[in-house]
């Protein structure tokens, strides 16, 4: 009988090009089964598989073969989609007068559609409704809101008490607005400075709910009607003063809440036509042409007074009033 020597390191090499063959065998299928997949709209099978095959060959690690990243959800915003007015009665009801009540319309389609929110919530404050909230956050400050002959006085004291208790973006009747400011989500408090960087400028007003800061002014509100808090000046305009202190009064951004943006108006005269010269200058008056910019990025987003509004008459001869 023959016998057949066997070469052991033959043997070894034989069996280890085998073993190859057979994995290059088995990862080629694998591939094919990708490509399968893929044409399918599914990877599931496939990764199925592989972990399966990883175990196999004694990993004691599962590796994902297509791991997913969840998508990072859009921060929330700390600022509730919440437009507010305030006027002595409904203007979207009245329609009238009927230069405020374009305008209104014009600021409510503009945010909802800078948020992508054609449902957003239109809230008008009249009498009825501000004490009602005023009632619920600062009842001692209802008296004082009855007796007040001023309307923007009254309406200084109506809109912190909406705010603090729902928060949003409060606008005057006679604000208007050129491009839509909407701030970071982490931002609790928006509002400007006044031209000549004295006071707030209040005509517009977001806020958080429960924002400290509006607080503060409910309480330095109720302090001046109190005879406790007194200002030099006769003339002084009570709201814009009273949340300055409010806001000197709360020095760091854990004690306002948050993060907050303050814009500043500009006036834009014929002396500074380089400045903005794509905004409309309005000839009847300077007061028309105070806009309130965003100075770091170098945008105009709104325009102080509307034609029609009491420091901006309308042009002789406007078919709009």
């Amino acid at each position: 009988m023959m016998m057949i020597e066997i070469n052991p390191r033959k043997t070894l090499l034989f069996s280890f090009i085998f073993f190859i063959f057979v994995e290059v065998i088995i990862c080629f299928g694998l591939l094919q089964e990708v490509e399968h997949q893929q044409n399918n709209g599914s990877l599931n099978n496939f990764d199925h598989q592989l972990r399966s095959f990883v175990l196999r060959q004694g990993q004691e690690e599962v590796i994902d073969a297509m791991p997913t990243q969840p998508k990072p959800e859009p921060p929330k915003q700390k600022i509730p989609h919440n437009l507010i007015f305030t006027y002595k009665n409904n203007i979207l009801e009245t329609g009238k007068p009927v230069h405020f009540f374009k305008n209104v319309q014009h600021t409510i389609d503009e945010y909802r559609s800078a948020w992508g929110d054609t449902e957003a919530r239109v809230v008008f404050l009249d009498d009825p409704a501000c004490v009602s909230n005023i009632t619920a956050v600062f009842p001692e400050l209802v008296k004082y809101f009855q007796r007040e002959r001023y309307g923007g006085y009254k309406a200084d004291i109506c809109r912190l008490a909406f705010l603090y208790l729902h928060g949003g973006y409060y606008f005057d009747v006679d604000l208007e607005v050129i491009s839509p400011f909407v701030p970071d989500g982490n931002v609790t408090f928006v509002s400007a400075r006044d031209i000549y960087n004295s006071y707030f400028f209040q005509a517009i007003l977001f806020t958080s709910q429960g924002n400290p800061i509006i607080k503060e002014s409910l309480q330095k509100e109720f302090d001046y009607y109190e005879r406790r808090l007194r200002f030099k000046d006769k003339n002084a305009h009570i709201g814009p003063l009273t949340m300055q202190m409010a806001f000197d009064s709360l020095p760091s951004a854990e004690e306002r809440g948050g993060p907050v943006v303050l814009l500043n108006e500009i006036a834009l005269k014929d002396d500074n036509e380089h400045i903005y010269p794509n905004v409309t200058r309005y000839s009847q008056s300077w007061l028309c042409n105070v806009v309130v910019h965003d100075e770091a990025r170098g945008n105009v987003h709104f325009r102080s007074r509307v034609e029609g509004s009491t420091h901006c008459p309308f042009r002789r001869g406007d078919i709009n009033r």
